[in-house]
């Protein structure tokens, strides 16, 4: 005897187009909502990667006036056109900013002519005022501060509206 086998029905795999449609739509809000946030996260990554380097440089600066036992010098150079730059002990100044976009990046201090620090045999600034030297650092919105106090040289950070 022959037996026929009844057909079941398939269920059908896959997804529809509709389905598709709509979590494509989904992930497009999920990415507009969270973009704001995720710039501003990477732009305050890169201005506090700035605000250090130049602070690694100031230490430098002071510890090889102390280890040498002679006077050294850090200057900070902020161009108009190109990245700024960085010098510590009469050395080849060195650009900084590296993987920031330049549109994006200022790098300030209180004069206009490049900044020059000298430190002494003790690891102290010479020459200062009372006054301390203030870098700040903006990519984007984010901003970074770095502030070197002129009695001892020592430096304080600060971050977005705590900036003087």
């Amino acid at each position: 005897m022959l037996h026929l086998r009844r057909l079941k029905p398939q269920p059908e795999d896959g997804y529809s187009l509709i389905e598709m449609l709509v979590v494509v739509v989904m992930v497009g809000i999920l990415a507009l909502i969270a973009a704001p946030s995720w710039n501003g996260l990477i732009n305050g990554r890169r201005a506090a990667t700035v605000r250090d380097e130049i602070s690694q440089a100031l230490r430098l600066t002071q510890d090889q006036a102390q280890r040498q036992r002679t006077a050294q010098t850090f200057v900070l150079t902020t161009p108009a056109i190109g990245a700024p730059t960085v010098s510590v002990a009469g050395g080849a100044p060195k650009a900084l900013a590296n993987n920031v976009p330049l549109s994006l990046l200022t790098v300030t201090a209180n004069p206009a002519a490049p900044l020059t620090l000298r430190y002494t045999e003790q690891g102290v600034l010479a020459g200062t005022t009372a006054t301390p030297t203030q870098i700040t650092v903006v990519v984007g919105t984010a901003r970074r501060c770095l502030i070197v106090e002129n009695l001892l040289g020592t430096l304080r950070q600060r971050d977005g509206a705590d900036c003087p």
